[in-house]
């Protein structure tokens, strides 16, 4: 109870950052190189994984911090297990005479935790192409490879995904917060990357080996490199998210998207439910776990939006 009413106090505190309109979109932007802005995975290829680190920071730890994202997401793809938490409250009155003044009210908590199996190994990841936006963004962009064993100094990261999803409807009033937490630990690699959010209100905090980060609350704009290029038969997706806070936390927001899409394919909700004093009341929770591997299939920008596409398989995980 405490952590909502924390997470909650946060997120009215971050509303009051800016309001999310075109007017307030940066004044320049920037045009990021087909290979990420039009991407497609060819089944005759290795698959790809992109690193991506927060903005405004040197090009030395950048680099270190893109590419520890990268090896996260990497071995995060080889196999993970995503384990959920839901419970959504729905109250409705059954008398026309009390229909005016609730006709239907809910409230609704989703908690994810996503973590790599214990039994996949370290990939190998080999850089195919970099850029750096002029936000003072590194992208790179990796091939991943199989790893037979683990070296002696491989970055092995602990990694962790949260992400919590709260909703309150009561009547003409509605109301919807997120919470996102993606975090590793290892000696070279330690990373904690928090977002709070409210409806597209966002506040960010980013940790990396000890150093906070401190990168401006604009909002960004970014420009395929050629509109006329992009593909129209591209699979559907399964993952978006908006970059006025950037390319990292909109990658982030829709993988884990496109993770939870997923899941909740398959999901089973056990109900609860019962009538008095005129109104039906009704309960579903669900506490339940499955595995999965993806790849990255597609992955488009226009319209300052991020969109991508992932393939799924459920593996045998530990």
């Amino acid at each position: 109870m405490l952590m909502l009413f924390t997470l909650s106090m946060f997120l009215k505190v971050s509303v009051s950052v800016a309001q999310i309109n075109d007017e307030n979109l940066s004044a320049t932007s920037f045009t990021l190189p087909a290979w990420i802005s039009n991407f497609e995975q060819y089944s005759a290829e290795p698959p790809i994984i992109f690193g991506i680190s927060d903005p405004g920071i040197s090009a030395e730890l950048a680099y270190n911090q893109a590419y520890c994202r990268a090896l996260m997401l990497a071995k995060l793809m080889q196999g993970s297990n995503i384990g959920i938490f839901t419970t959504q409250f729905e109250s409705m009155a059954e008398n026309k005479r009390y229909q005016h003044l609730s006709n239907k009210s809910g409230k609704y908590l989703q908690f994810y935790r996503i973590q790599p199996c214990q039994n996949n190994t370290i990939p190998v990841l080999r850089l195919i192409d970099s850029t750096t936006t002029i936000y003072g963004e590194k992208i790179l962009r990796f091939s991943m490879h199989p790893a037979d064993s683990v070296e002696p100094d491989a970055i092995v990261p602990d990694i962790t995904i949260d992400f919590m999803n709260m909703e309150f409807n009561a009547g003409e009033d509605y109301t919807k917060d997120s919470f996102y937490a993606f975090s590793s630990n290892s000696d070279t690699c330690t990373t904690d990357y928090r977002i709070y959010k409210t409806d597209e209100i966002s506040a960010i905090e980013s940790n990396f080996n000890g150093i906070k980060m401190n990168f401006p609350f604009d909002y960004y704009k970014y420009l395929p490199a050629d509109k006329e290029q992009q593909s129209e038969n591209l699979p559907a997706f399964n993952g978006s998210a908006k970059l006025y806070y950037g390319l990292w936390k909109a990658y982030l927001e829709a993988l884990i998207m496109a993770f939870t899409d997923y899941y909740a394919q398959s999901a089973k909700l056990q109900t609860v439910q019962d009538t008095y004093n005129n109104k039906t009341l009704k309960m579903n929770q669900l506490t339940e776990k499955k595995n999965f591997t993806a790849n990255l299939q597609a992955l488009q920008l226009g319209q300052n939006i991020l969109q991508l596409k992932l393939q799924f398989s459920e593996p045998d995980c530990n």
